[in-house]
């Protein structure tokens, strides 16, 4: 197949020796490239606890089985936890970003958002309400 290879591809004034270290040059270019490619990969896949990085433990372990009565404890602009249609948010780092929520909804279901307010709470989903 070398032989195949070179008759057909490579020009015959282009010595073997610089095709051996041009194809082991590539060869290695392809190796650390998949290398790096696999790390970077592997530090993305992050596990479910540590992506949600603003909660402790004992917070994350209540999101986990969340229930309605148990949101009445996150009641302050610090701490401020909302349940919007079956979910658990934590907006306490934009809640002065919301127009129509306010302090004093802290630690409580709402009835409604504005479609502003719902695209900017989604990231901040901490759990689904259990019934």
């Amino acid at each position: 197949m070398y032989t195949v290879l070179m008759k057909i591809v490579i020009p015959k004034n282009v010595p073997r020796r610089m095709l051996i270290g041009l194809v082991g040059l590539t060869v290695a270019g392809l190796i650390i490239a998949s290398t790096i490619f696999i790390l970077l990969d592997e530090q993305n896949d992050l596990s479910e606890e540590d992506q949600i990085t603003d909660l402790n433990e004992t917070q994350f372990n209540e999101a986990s089985s969340f229930n309605s009565p148990s949101i009445v404890q996150y009641n302050t602009a610090e701490n401020c936890w909302v349940i919007y249609q079956s979910n658990v948010y934590d907006v306490s780092s934009i809640l002065s970003e919301l127009k129509d929520v306010n302090e004093s909804e802290c630690g409580t279901e709402l009835e409604k958002l504005s479609n502003d307010s719902i695209t900017k709470i989604a990231p901040y989903i901490v759990s689904s309400v259990i019934n």
